[in-house]
Order: C-alpha cells, then sequence, then structure tokens
C-alpha cells in the first residue's frame, strides 16, 4: 500500500511539474553610447553588409550574422542593438561593431555603454485562462476621474480586454515592471522587462494571480 501510495504521490509530482509555465527570450533591445560622432556615410563606404537610407530613416542598418543581429547606429553616436537572445549574444554583437569601426578609424577608441531597455518574452502556462474573469479580477481596468484626467490603478496593475478588437487580454504588472499579452489558449508575451531574471519572476507572479484567483484549467499532459 505505501509502495501504491508512492506511485501515486510520484505521478502527481511529474504532472504539476508539466504544468509549470516555460517561456524562452525572443529579442533583446539596448541602447549603446560611444560618446563621440560617427560619419555614417564612411560606413556605408567601408562594410557591405550595412544599410543607410537617410530619407526614409535617420539611423544606419548594421546587420551581424552571428549572432544574428542588427545595430541601428546614429550620427550622434548612439546605437541600438536588437534580434538577440542573450545579454552575452547583445554584448558580443555591439563589440562586434565597435571593433569594425575602430578598425577602419571610423570610431577612436571607444569605451561604449550598453543598457538593456526591453526583453520580448514568449511562453506557455500550459492551460486555458478565463477570459471574461481575468480581465475584472487581475488588477483592474483603468479609472478615470471626472474631474480631472489622472489615471488611477489598484495596487495590482491594469488590465485591457476588447476581444472584438484584439483576442489577446493586456495586462499591465506593476512589480517588476512588465506587460503581459494573456491568451486564450494559455500562451503569453511578456514585454518590457530589464532583465530575463524579471521575466521570470513576472511570469511566477502572472501564474500565481491566475492560480489563487482560480482563472487558470490546467490540461491533460499529452
Amino acid at each position: 500500500m505505501n509502495s501504491e501510495r508512492r506511485w501515486y504521490n510520484l505521478i502527481g509530482e511529474v504532472n504539476k511539474r508539466l504544468r509549470e509555465p516555460t517561456f524562452k527570450v525572443e529579442n533583446i533591445v539596448a541602447t549603446v553610447a560611444t560618446h563621440q560622432k560617427i560619419n555614417l556615410i564612411k560606413i556605408i563606404g567601408r562594410f557591405p553588409q550595412a544599410k543607410y537610407d537617410p530619407k526614409r530613416f535617420p539611423g544606419l542598418i548594421y546587420k551581424l550574422q552571428e549572432p544574428k543581429t542588427a545595430v541601428l547606429i546614429f550620427d550622434t553616436g548612439k546605437m541600438v542593438c536588437t534580434g538577440g537572445k542573450s545579454i552575452s549574444q547583445v554584448h558580443e554583437a555591439v563589440e562586434k561593431v565597435v571593433i569594425s569601426l575602430e578598425s577602419k578609424e571610423i570610431l577612436h577608441e571607444s569605451k561604449f555603454t550598453m543598457k538593456v531597455v526591453n526583453i520580448v518574452a514568449s511562453g506557455e502556462l500550459h492551460g486555458d485562462i478565463d477570459m471574461e474573469r481575468a480581465a475584472v479580477e487581475l488588477g483592474s481596468n483603468v479609472l478615470y476621474d471626472e474631474f480631472s484626467s489622472d489615471v488611477y490603478e489598484d495596487e495590482l496593475g491594469i488590465t485591457i480586454y476588447e476581444p472584438s478588437e484584439f483576442p489577446a487580454l493586456i495586462y499591465h504588472i506593476r512589480e517588476p515592471r512588465a506587460v503581459f499579452l494573456l491568451f486564450a489558449n494559455g500562451k503569453i508575451v511578456c514585454v518590457g522587462a530589464k532583465k530575463v531574471e524579471e521575466v521570470s519572476e513576472a511570469v511566477e507572479s502572472l501564474v500565481g494571480e491566475l492560480r489563487g484567483k482560480d482563472l487558470i484549467a490546467y490540461r491533460e499532459p499529452e
């Protein structure tokens, strides 16, 4: 009997783990300051992977194959790196671009500084979300004071749900600061975090709210 009980407990633990949320980073956006002006015309003449059309966009687009990223370069010395799947990939991409520009004397011994401004992650909660209830019970809808233009939020955050316009529920959470797109089938997209750890914390907070308010029905593992 004890052996049978242990077996059922083991199955329960396995099923519980299968229902844990999963996510992966899709894109990291970082801004870079080189602290010096950059001659974009010189880059075009020396790097075939660079594209520059100032009539359409003020920045130059410098693409890398490894890591697969794109760096937007502006004549002010600012850059924006996008496409990286990890912080190390972003840093590697920026470092490669800076070294390349230094090798052609377009940059001069640049000690660049980098700041992650947004992490985009997709995920799966492995359950179906009660969207109508979630729109009401997760945080609050935006409230306006009739005598002013101030926006009021409760302690949890803000939810926006207009299914006739967009199938996802938009959920702004306060801590860590992030925004979720929640779909009825349990798919999620998280934006706004500055660290991968913050994505993990935000997903954990979201799942805690959904479970605590009985807003998610887990599907049987396939």
